[in-house]
């Protein structure tokens, strides 16, 4: 089924039970590919190239309805590299690939060993391409996020890096895989959005270590909205602490480290075996946060663990936060931008 959206301009081609719409039925080679025939061309070359029908047959017909919205792959799969039009003469359709380039700045990231680029969408209007790309950058760089985008006013000659979108609110990430598309004068681009949390109070109580609380059995108990400060003195040495949550807290459980370099962080459910949440490294950091809604009452249990048997010392904020969107939920973010000249708002 071959549908046009008539407002923006998708196209979609559906198979049915696995098979694609151009692939030849099993009763036998369609009934117009007789009119398909070879001709020589003028001069009396050996190239053969394929003629098109006077009347075209349903196959045929099909494939004239879709010419205009093939790649040039496509295009060449079923009429050719080259094809004759009304007597006119072989026309090339894909040109030669010219010199690769890089769509994207890496000047000033943040990346010891280089960011990469992957998923990559594009939106294409006359000379103006806009590419959307997940940027690993984000992982290391939270005010740049995961959802990059690079564009180009000269069909794709030359290109400017535009960085990552623009955010919300404080808190928030972007999450990457873009999907792109150009409609009604302006591109617009989407991108998995993470919300943040707002309102997380401190009670101003700290809560030191007292060992042994290397299980949950023998955590130590803190409140929501208290600071705990611990040693992971070696590599098998777990600090557990304990706190009760009435449903519905929006739960934020982050590390602060001191010695520590890197630090993993888990959240387990009232039966102090069931994991409910694990974070190595967040925002940007070796340190790590646990957003987590609670929709059940009960005591409930974090562990910290030094990453790759690393040990030191920390702090471990423990976090009830207003507003009714836990931290870490996706949405879906939409940008819009316009062409002005050579740059894109």
């Amino acid at each position: 089924m071959l549908m046009r959206d008539r407002r923006c301009g998708f196209l979609v081609i559906f198979g049915v039970a696995g098979t694609f719409l151009l692939g030849v039925p099993s009763s036998g080679l369609p009934s117009d590919l007789g009119r398909y025939r070879p001709m020589a061309k003028p001069g009396g070359a050996d190239a053969i190239t394929r003629s098109l029908p006077t009347k075209p047959g349903p196959t045929a017909a099909f494939h004239e309805h879709i010419r205009p919205y093939l790649s040039a792959g496509g295009y060449a799969a079923l009429f050719g590299r080259e094809k004759v039009r009304g007597g006119a003469g072989p026309v090339r359709l894909a040109p030669s690939p010219g010199v690769n380039l890089a769509v994207n700045d890496p000047t000033g990231q943040v990346c010891g060993g280089g960011c990469a680029q992957s998923e990559e969408s594009i939106a294409v209007s006359g000379p103006d391409l806009v590419i959307g790309f997940n940027d690993s950058e984000g992982f290391l760089d939270p005010t740049q996020g995961n959802s990059g985008y690079s564009y180009s006013s000269n069909g794709g000659a030359s290109w400017t890096d535009g960085g990552g979108l623009s955010l919300a609110g404080g808190g928030d990430r972007l999450g990457g895989d873009p999907a792109l598309t150009f409609c009604g004068g302006a591109f617009y681009y989407s991108s998995l959005y993470l919300t943040g949390l707002a309102g997380c109070t401190s009670s101003g109580v700290t809560v030191a270590e007292a060992e042994s609380n290397d299980a949950a059995a023998t955590a130590n108990p803190v409140a929501l909205g208290d600071d705990f400060t611990g040693t992971i003195s070696s590599e098998t040495d777990f600090d557990y602490v304990s706190f009760f949550a009435p449903a519905g807290t929006n739960l934020s459980a982050t590390t602060v480290l001191g010695t520590l370099p890197d630090s993993i962080l888990g959240l387990f459910a009232p039966d102090g075996t069931t994991l409910l949440a694990v974070n190595d490294d967040a925002n940007g950091t070796l340190a790590s946060q646990i957003n987590y809604l609670i929709t059940t009452a009960g005591t409930y249990y974090l562990a910290v663990v030094g990453f790759g048997g690393s040990t030191g010392t920390y702090a471990l904020q423990v976090r009830s936060c207003a507003g009714g969107t836990p931290g870490g939920f996706s949405a879906i973010a939409v940008s819009k931008g316009t062409f002005a000249g050579s740059v894109l708002h």
